[in-house]
């Protein structure tokens, strides 16, 4: 039997699976969940020494014995002072020491609980990585300390060795022993580096699978780099999935965007990948769902750096490695003959099924407007928020450049970066953003570095529309106080002060004139476009885009709230 406490149980089970097996054990209450635990076990050899301090060196002395980590574990308070001085050793011999620290719950620090230092603090200099799990109450917490384990313990040898620090909260019992067997947990796997011998192993893995590889944000890359992707993508019965902002645009690619938001969860199971490879920055598209729907979907993360980054919750294997790297690797003939396998024609069916009926007077229809007029060769800067999801649902020319500031996706910056980005290019720069955006980063426009070749569309529905998407003001009737910051202002005055054309559109059939001045290369000034429209009505249009009920088109569900919004007025 080992311990009822959830984390506890996850800790021994992944222990086992990196094969730590020596463990020097220190005697005390708080600990005794994990130390119970191992005891028990025949997979763990157990050492029992009462002085921390001499636990924790004559563990230093295990691991120069037999060339491989030990654990050493304690109760929780100023025990854990006692390991510093074989910690500090630990850490300037490079030697791979896993310190566990049992704990109680954090909600007591600084309350006169008996038996509690900050202990994460007190080894972390010392320690390549030191973690804190949590007290586990529902799957997220579970996923935490999975993940949270694994990334302590894949820093023992990463880039070099050395101690990691893994801080283990115990709240309840800790004398309950019922639990028959460990949880089934997931160790994550790291290559370092590629070579011929993983990159077998890997292929072995990808052959008679479906994979998706979801392509991030990305700088465009060249005609060479995209034969290796295409050789790859045929060989492995692959997809290749992007968003605008992966700046990967070829036939051979798919924009899931739309079909994620509106596909039924049966049809998705139909579509489902074994393996996802995700690739570069961050992504807009809703991949998670094909992940919440199958849960032996594995994720391989290619990564510069290595670390543990698991935005889908189901991560099994990082590869630390460039992206040109990974695909160089295969050693493919990018001339190989063939066709795309069947897997990319089934996404690419049900993306192509998917009907545009007319979209009406909304920022929607005008971004797609606009979108339809940039021309190769020339830039697309996306604010976040609504503007970044609303642009997924179109199509640009070919080699348009589109980036946006997705690494946090804030709304605040989106207007100065587009200025640092566009200043000095003889090229139009188009930049679309919605008004909080805008009004929050006025002071872009401020300064001297204000070209001619500068374009804003500024969507302008007087206040964050996307909550009336996401909340609904028949869910919170006050949304337009505080939720949406509902306002009455406009660019004009400053735009116009800040050396700029000013152009404004409040209907459908300005649209087409006006556009056509603001895409006018000759202009002289650099040009601001006001759109002026209704959060409600713009947050209908994407509800009855995204809707995945077939008994109602798109276009009769997108009227009905029109209706709605009217009669309200």
């Amino acid at each position: 039997m080992v311990s009822d406490v959830k984390n506890v149980q996850i800790l021994v089970a992944i222990l086992k699976q990196y094969n730590i097996k020596q463990l020097v054990l220190s005697p005390g209450n708080r600990d005794v969940p994990f130390v119970h635990s191992v005891e028990n076990d025949p997979f763990f050899e157990c050492y029992s020494i009462t002085d921390e301090r001499s636990a924790a060196f004559f563990a230093i002395g295990l691991i120069r014995k037999h060339c491989r980590p030990v654990g050493i574990c304690c109760t929780s308070g100023t025990a854990v002072c006692n390991y510093a001085s074989a910690v500090n050793e630990a850490f300037y011999q490079r030697l791979p020491l896993l310190v566990i620290t049992a704990d109680r719950n954090p909600y007591f620090y600084n309350q006169f609980e008996d038996q509690m230092i900050d202990q994460v603090s007190v080894l972390a200099k010392a320690c390549k990585k030191s973690v804190q799990l949590p007290i586990i109450k529902d799957e997220t917490d579970t996923w935490f300390c999975v993940n949270q384990i694994n990334v302590a313990l894949l820093e023992l040898d990463h880039h070099g060795t050395g101690p990691v620090h893994i801080n283990v909260p115990i709240d309840g019992c800790l004398n309950g022993f019922h639990t028959a067997a460990l949880p089934d947990v997931k160790k994550i796997e790291r290559i370092n580096g590629i070579s011929k011998e993983n990159v077998g192993t890997l292929e072995k893995k990808l052959f008679d699978k479906r994979i998706m590889i979801v392509y991030g944000q990305n700088a465009p890359v060249s005609r060479e780099q995209i034969k290796h992707i295409k050789a790859f993508s045929k060989r492995f019965n692959s997809v290749i999935a992007v968003d605008l902002l992966s700046n990967l645009n070829y036939e051979w690619t798919i924009r899931p965007y739309l079909a994620l938001k509106c596909m039924s969860d049966d049809k998705l199971e139909e579509l489902v990948p074994n393996v996802v490879i995700s690739l570069n920055g961050n992504f807009v598209s809703d991949f998670r769902r094909i992940f919440k729907l199958n849960k032996k979907t594995e994720h391989w993360l290619v990564s510069e750096t290595g670390e543990v980054q698991d935005p889908f919750r189901s991560l099994s294997t990082i590869i630390e490695t460039t992206t040109d790297s990974f695909f160089d690797a295969f050693d493919i003939d990018s001339e190989t003959e063939g066709d795309y396998g069947e897997y990319y024609y089934k996404w690419k069916d049900e993306i192509d099924s998917i009907e545009f009926k007319p979209i009406p007077y909304s920022d929607t229809f005008v971004v797609n407007q606009l979108m339809k007029l940039i021309n190769r060769g020339e830039h697309l800067h996306l604010a976040n928020s609504s503007t970044v999801r609303t642009a997924q649902l179109f199509a640009l020319n070919e080699d348009v450049i589109v980036t946006c500031n997705r690494g946090t996706n804030g709304i605040d910056g989106s207007m100065s970066s587009f200025v640092g980005e566009s200043y000095g290019d003889e090229r139009l720069h188009y930049l679309i953003i919605g008004d909080l955006s805008f009004f929050y980063d006025m002071n872009a426009l401020w300064n001297r570095y204000i070209n001619k070749n500068m374009r804003i569309l500024l969507n302008n529905n007087e206040g964050a529309g996307i909550f009336f998407y996401t909340v609904g003001r028949e869910n919170v009737p006050s949304i337009k106080d505080y939720i949406s910051a509902e306002h009455f202002y406009n660019a004009e005055g400053w735009a116009k002060s800040a050396g700029f054309a000013y152009l404004s559109i409040r209907k459908e059939e300005d649209v087409i004139p006006i556009m056509e001045q603001f895409v006018n290369p000759e202009s002289e000034k650099p040009i601001l476009l006001e759109v002026f429209t209704k959060k409600e009505i713009d947050a209908d249009v994407l509800k009855g885009l995204y809707s995945i009920d077939s008994s109602k088109t798109i276009m009769q569900k997108i009227k009905q709230g029109i209706n709605k919004v009217v009669s309200k007025e």
